[in-house]
């Protein structure tokens, strides 16, 4: 039987980061799947140098909706919902294996029985997210739908609910991106290089670029919501996870919403904000990339301690001190203190990242990187063990 990636961690005496394994299917199917498991035991690999998600990513600050399935009524309800059944969702697509596991949703790989295609559909519990807020999330995708790093929505609907969940759920209906995520294809590879990174990072802000062109903002930018779209070397990056999106036309926003470990200073301070969040997470990305190391969490005592997390966000204070920078060019360097400037007026736009040499792919070097191999020496002896469970 199967165990949990975080008991394989413990196994190989890795540190645990404080966050939920993803294991979505256990309690109906018998055990977690093997994409779920090996996103898992990614985490547990880049435990050991400071990487983990503290706390769920969040929805954008709601009035915590009425448990009835229709109890927010229809104002703010999205043109492309249809109204369906559980039953008729079952004739429809067949849910295969549980892909990813949150406070409010289960993402599923499926099949539309009628085609035979392939797809991810995002179940959403009623009871815990209400129309407006599932309306934006689906305005969001529809309007940044049709480029390239973009996961694309293929339909929405609004299932009743049964004697199981009364309350109903909405099922998002996406383009399936089956290569892992970043992070998990990156230990993966064969061969992990600054060359790969930055061709990695120029598909991320891509993706970036084209939802600030059509007014929104992601806020809810990690490695976890960039997925490849294969497990071949020429894989497709996507951004997926619209759950926080926001549209930025009118100006800031406020609010709470995404994973605070990827907060900018002002979302952490609870300011109003922009599109400008987004740079700043992808800075953290780009650290983490380059050295396998998240910039701001604090391990206190042996554990990663939330509220030092959050003081030196706040701060914006991060450095290139740890060896695994020995071997990363100055040029990248540069690129992460263009992206995480305290000030959210002096980042860089996505058009101005995407003109950097590093992201251009001038003289970057192709030697690996110096924390990639030792995690990757991690992350295939706890695969090895877990094909014995």
């Amino acid at each position: 039987m199967r165990r949990s990636g975080a008991l394989l961690a413990r196994a190989a005496r890795l540190q645990i980061p404080s966050r939920r394994w993803l294991s979505a299917s256990a309690g109906r199917r018998g055990g977690v799947p093997q994409q779920v498991f090996a996103a898992g035991v990614a985490s547990a690999a880049l435990a050991g140098f400071g990487i983990g998600v503290v706390g769920p990513a969040l929805y954008p600050d709601e009035p915590h909706p009425h448990r009835s399935g229709n109890a927010a009524g229809e104002e703010g309800r999205h043109r492309m919902i249809v109204d369906s059944t559980l039953g008729e969702m079952e004739r429809t697509y067949k849910l295969i294996t549980a892909l990813a596991h949150g406070g409010t949703a289960t993402v599923w790989r499926a099949i539309e029985r009628s085609t035979g295609c392939v797809v991810a559909i995002k179940v959403v519990n009623k009871a815990l997210v209400n129309v407006s807020t599932i309306s934006r999330e689906i305005d969001a995708m529809e309007r940044c739908s049709g480029a390239p790093n973009v996961a694309g929505l293929l339909a929405v609907y609004d299932v009743d609910g049964d004697d199981i969940n009364p309350d109903g759920e909405w099922r998002l209906v996406m383009e399936l991106a089956d290569g892992g995520e970043l992070l998990e294809w990156v230990l993966r590879h064969p061969l992990y290089t600054e060359k790969v990174a930055s061709a990695l990072m120029k598909q991320a802000v891509q993706a970036i670029q084209h939802l600030h062109r059509c007014g929104i903002m992601h806020r809810d930018v990690k490695p976890e919501n960039l997925v490849l779209s294969s497990t071949s070397g020429d894989a497709c990056l996507k951004l997926v996870d619209f759950g926080a999106a926001a549209s930025f036309e009118r100006g800031t926003v406020d609010g709470k919403a995404g994973t605070w470990t990827y907060w900018a200073p002002e979302q952490a301070k609870r300011q109003a904000h922009d599109q400008a969040v987004d740079i700043w997470a992808l800075g953290v990305v780009l650290f983490i990339l380059l050295s396998g190391r998240h910039p701001f969490q604090r391990i206190v005592d042996g554990g990663l301690d939330d509220k030092s997390t959050l003081e030196a966000i706040v701060k914006g204070h991060f450095c290139f001190d740890d060896d695994e920078w020995s071997n990363v060019s100055a040029s990248a360097r540069d690129l992460v203190q263009r992206l995480l400037v305290y000030d959210p007026r002096q980042r860089l736009t996505a058009d101005q990242i995407l003109d950097h040499p590093w992201i251009r792919g001038d003289e970057v070097p192709e030697q690996p990187l110096a924390w990639w191999s030792n995690t990757r020496t991690t992350y295939q002896r706890l695969m090895a063990k877990l094909a014995f469970w």
